[in-house]
């Protein structure tokens, strides 16, 4: 990789990383939801707390928590991304049309920020 060149991006599909965003929880039954949310502060919880060897950048630092928060804009992107091109697939509402276009507008600028991010964080 060259200096200027961002990183590859996360090959995962976005939705590997659904279970507890509330694109996902808006699906469950509100006992559900609590139950979902429940169990990832018990799962943060645990891995906060836990002794553990390091193996990432830590999240202790403003760069750690940076390139956390890229790959959280990086799945926004990609999510936005896929519901804009729906209509590709489904029928929709002229209503519906539009909010797709627009989801598809600002994936594409949320792209963009995070190129920058990536490439800043590599450069730094």
């Amino acid at each position: 990789m060259k200096a200027n060149e961002p990183p590859e991006p996360r090959q995962e599909p976005f939705d590997d990383l659904a279970p507890f965003r509330e694109l996902f929880l808006s699906h469950l039954s509100p006992r559900g939801r609590r139950e979902v949310v429940d169990f990832g502060r018990l799962l943060a919880h645990l891995l906060l707390e836990s002794p553990r060897t390091q193996t990432t950048e830590s999240v202790a630092t403003p760069r750690g928590r940076l390139k956390a928060a890229t790959e959280d804009l990086r799945y926004l992107q990609q999510y936005l991304a896929h519901l804009g091109r729906e209509p590709e697939f489904v029928l929709v509402s002229p209503r519906d049309r539009r909010l797709c276009a627009l989801a598809l507008e600002i994936s594409r600028t949320l792209r963009g920020l995070v190129r920058r991010l990536d490439v800043r964080l590599q450069g730094e």
